[in-house]
């Protein structure tokens, strides 16, 4: 039961900081490749929060995967 803990927060503190540092790297420079860069390391962040979170709603795992291509689609 204590890994089931320790997964769940870990996954809710890595979707926080991803999302965190998509937001402060999306309004620093617009544009450029920091940015572009800082977003895709955000996005990343997300994904690895997502697959300790293991969500079975569909509706908010959709959704945070929208977020994470918006993020990928950005950098590239």
């Amino acid at each position: 039961m204590k890994v089931n803990r320790f997964a769940f927060s870990f996954g809710i503190l890595a979707v926080l900081i991803g999302l965190i540092f998509d937001i402060f790297a999306l309004f620093q420079t617009i544009g450029s490749t920091s940015s572009a860069t800082g977003i895709l390391w955000g996005s990343i962040i997300i994904t690895v929060g997502l697959a300790f979170l293991s969500i079975d709603h569909n509706r908010i795992r959709y959704t945070c995967l929208t977020v994470i291509g918006a993020g990928l689609l950005y950098y590239f």
